[in-house]
């Protein structure tokens, strides 16, 4: 009986973390290829860059506002800035995560 509800737990756990923490790993993903693309700003066009995010936000899933980001280009660095809002739901409490971008790669 003990280890059936700790396996009971550890569902319960495994269930909430799967819903909850959702919004979350796809922003770090996000996050994290924008960075990837960014890192190879000073040989690539920004259209070729702004391109490349747009298909990580789309694969990830995110919502429209991921989209509207600001891509500013000068002589020492490239800079992107944006935010945006995701939702997360378990049973039928809805809660909405606020998400914010800035990432920055040297030329």
């Amino acid at each position: 009986m003990g280890c059936l509800g700790w396996l009971l737990i550890v569902a319960v756990a495994a269930y909430i973390g799967a819903h909850v923490g959702q919004p979350y790993f796809r922003y770090y993903q996000y996050r994290d290829a924008i960075s990837q693309r960014i890192r190879f700003a000073a040989v690539r066009k920004d259209t070729d860059i702004r391109k490349d995010i747009f298909a990580s936000a789309d694969s990830l899933g995110l919502p429209e506002e991921a989209y509207h980001l600001d891509m500013v280009r000068d002589s020492g660095a490239f800079r992107v800035a944006g935010a945006y809002d995701d939702t997360w739901s378990l049973f039928n409490y809805t809660r909405t995560v606020p998400f914010t971008i800035n990432a920055e790669a040297r030329l």
